[in-house]
């Protein structure tokens, strides 16, 4: 029996992973999705979670943009509540940078949110310390 699925389903599963590069012996392990109705190029509300060691252990990250704006939120291993990132550093901002360009190089991510975040890092104004929202 073949089973039919409507557009936005097939592409939601083709644009979805579930666990992006998992159990690979890669430090990260990067996940995104996307909320194809929001935007007219049909990746809106994008979610993108990277993890990194620490001396304190394990740090989780996930950074949401929506509507030109940028919310960066981390956590340690085991603990209950997510640490707000505002505002967001400059060094945060070149990792967010690194783990798009990544999912740029195989077709995970469009090519506009990394030249706005290059933009941002070039602009002596936006640089060390700018809110997310002016991208």
């Amino acid at each position: 029996m073949r089973y039919r699925m409507s557009l936005e389903a097939s592409l939601r599963i083709i644009l979805i992973p579930w666990r992006s590069v998992g159990r690979t012996g890669q430090k990260s392990n990067r996940v995104c999705s996307w909320d194809l109705a929001a935007c007219s190029y049909g990746k809106g509300m994008q979610r993108h979670s990277w993890r990194e060691r620490t001396d304190h252990g394990v740090r989780f990250y996930r950074a949401s943009h929506h509507a030109s704006s940028w919310v960066l939120h981390s956590q340690l291993k085991g603990e209950e509540e997510w640490e707000e990132h505002q505002p967001i550093s400059k060094v945060e901002w070149e990792k967010l940078r690194e783990v798009l360009w990544k999912k740029y190089q195989r077709g995970r991510c469009p090519w506009e949110l990394i030249d706005k975040i290059d933009k941002r890092l070039e602009d002596p104004m936006n640089g060390e310390g700018g809110p997310g929202k002016q991208l």
